[in-house]
């Protein structure tokens, strides 16, 4: 039996959270790691974002892990979404993690300035081997901080999709790069996660993200925690209080069919539902023949706002088909090659970068009635 739970934290408050935590952890029946064991807290660290823009795990989740697991070797780590250990740092700094890190003595790994290891797992079904740092296969519990976001690619990003952070630099891109079309990177997603599992999942749910996430949706305050020590369950039940049917959202299906979890039980609040307005490209998503012949008439064409842009080239940096240039000074985009990942606008520190849908995209929405 998979046990997730969920309790109630309307605020970011210190002891409000630490107090939620622990209950969330309670109710599953948790028992803390060997004594002198190396923790690593993986938080979801997207970008160098202001705190009140809900994209990164807020820095209130972490002080309650470090209480918690206080006594323990603690380290925090992250890569972020734009692969470069200069934006790692400065998300860290900006989250208010850093902070946190410095307070309880806990170690900060910047998983894109570390050694890489490449691991195999042979049962993956896309992603044979992928790389990783050393440190994090040296650690011997992690436990994963995702937030509740929604997500332009994959519908949401939860606990299996925040172990992609574990992939440093160019590794992330690349892994978009190979799964081109959204069925292989959902594989991709669960491959990641199987590969490295974490120990345990605790979620920042108290003010998740709607819309167009991973980083230009909109707050959303929903007041929760939940915990699991299985991340796919954990995704299974919240993808279905925020709003998504059973179904909807590829990497938890992923997940189901390879078996990950089975038998949920839900402990605290077992009915709570808080709808998410869902991303642009929500309910465009087709597959088989239909979407390949169309696709490309209904994918947004992406523009860099030149009163926004701020010529930092992340965008560029993160594109996994090396299809953004500089041309006069500003990003441009080989809409012919782009693969409609969306890692550009996800790291745009400045919000520059956006979609232009084509006229046919309009006419194919205003028919399906999107919202």
């Amino acid at each position: 039996m998979d046990k997730v739970s969920i309790v109630k934290c309307e605020s970011y408050g210190k002891e409000k959270v630490f107090l939620a935590v622990k209950q969330a952890l309670s109710l599953i029946g948790f028992r803390m790691p060997k004594s002198g064991a190396k923790i690593l807290l993986k938080p979801n660290l997207l970008g160098a974002f202001p705190l009140e823009n809900a994209v990164t795990t807020h820095p209130a989740v972490v002080e309650a892990c470090c209480r918690i697991f206080k006594g323990y070797k603690l380290y925090v780590g992250d890569s972020c979404g734009a692969g470069e250990r200069k934006g790692t740092e400065n998300a860290f700094k900006e989250s208010g993690i850093a902070a946190v890190a410095k307070k309880y003595n806990a170690t900060f790994i910047n998983i894109d300035a570390e050694k890489k290891i490449t691991i195999e797992n042979k049962k993956n079904k896309v992603l044979k081997k992928l790389v990783t740092a050393a440190p994090v296969l040296n650690m011997d519990f992690i436990v994963n901080l995702p937030k509740i976001k929604t997500h332009m690619l994959t519908g949401y990003t939860g606990a299996m999709k925040n172990m992609f952070g574990i992939m440093p630099g160019r590794s992330k891109t690349g892994a978009h790069a190979i799964g081109r079309k959204i069925e292989q990177f959902n594989q991709i997603v669960v491959d990641i996660y199987n590969a490295v599992t974490p120990n345990l999942n605790i979620m920042d749910g108290i003010v998740g993200m709607d819309g167009n996430g991973p980083s230009n949706g909109n707050p959303k305050h929903t007041g929760i925690i939940a915990a699991s020590v299985n991340g796919a369950a954990m995704d299974a039940v919240i993808t279905q209080a925020i709003g998504f049917k059973k179904g909807d959202v590829g990497t938890v299906e992923v997940a189901r069919k390879r078996k990950l979890f089975d038998n949920i039980q839900v402990f605290g609040l077992k009915d709570f539902r808080c709808n998410y307005k869902k991303p642009h490209t929500y309910k465009s998503k087709l597959t088989g023949i239909v979407f390949s012949r169309i696709n490309r008439l209904i994918s947004p064409r992406f523009v860099a706002d030149k009163k926004k842009c701020i010529k930092c080239g992340y965008c560029i940096r993160a594109c996994p088909m090396n299809c953004i240039k500089f041309v006069n000074g500003y990003p441009k985009f080989d809409s012919k090659n782009c693969i409609s990942c969306y890692c550009c606008e996800e790291v745009c520190p400045e919000h520059a970068v956006s979609r232009q849908l084509p006229l046919f995209a309009k006419l194919f929405d205003m028919l399906r009635g999107r919202d």
